[in-house]
């Protein structure tokens, strides 16, 4: 097979596993995505893949959890959640299940949502009852994703090259698709609180 991205990966799987883990504690549906590419190319196995990834969100949304209230106290984080329209902190008041969970799928919200849940008073208990599923269906989500557009690599079979730039163009359109209806749901979501 003639590829640019996966020629003698194998010998890297352990550094990518870790690679995976730490990724996720920064950026995630990118690192997922390419992951589950990853598990249907066999460059990674499923089962160690979805537990690295479970471990990776599930520390990263502790640690952004409870550096809310750290990081509340640093001016430029102070700044940016002000700009967070209060209906989104009344939002999460009344309803945080929904909150954590809806807000792993709208692009640029999880993190300021996970900020905001220490000073709206979430207890740990709550916020792992909410994230744990809920970061069990987003992986799902975007492991299927990344997983189903691998396999369309099968018909382009002598292609690979081009193939890959596909996969980082692809990449990039869910990326600013999902972008996009973010925006329109937190827009959505202040015209009818006005």
């Amino acid at each position: 097979m003639d590829a640019i991205l996966t020629q003698s990966l194998h010998i890297w799987t352990p550094l990518i596993y870790v690679i995976l883990f730490v990724g996720l504690l920064i950026e995630g549906e990118s690192i997922l995505f390419a992951a589950f590419f990853l598990v249907n190319q066999q460059e990674l196995q499923l089962a160690y893949t979805i537990v690295v990834a479970i471990a990776g969100v599930l520390t990263g949304d502790l640690l952004w959890y409870y550096g809310g209230k750290l990081l509340m106290r640093v001016p430029f984080v102070q700044r940016l959640s002000e700009r967070m329209p209060k209906t989104i902190d009344h939002f999460i008041r009344r309803k945080p299940i929904l909150s954590i969970v809806g807000s792993k799928f709208l692009y640029g919200m999880h993190r300021p949502t996970l900020l905001r849940l220490h000073a709206a008073r979430i207890n740990v208990r709550t916020f792992l009852r909410a994230d744990i599923p809920g970061t069990i269906i987003w992986i799902a989500v975007i492991g299927i994703a990344g997983y189903l557009f691998s396999q369309s690599a099968d018909l382009l079979d002598g292609k690979m090259k081009y193939w890959q730039l596909g996969m980082v163009g692809g990449l990039v359109i869910f990326t600013v698709l999902t972008h996009f209806v973010s925006k329109l749901v937190v827009k959505r979501i202040s015209v009818r609180k006005k």
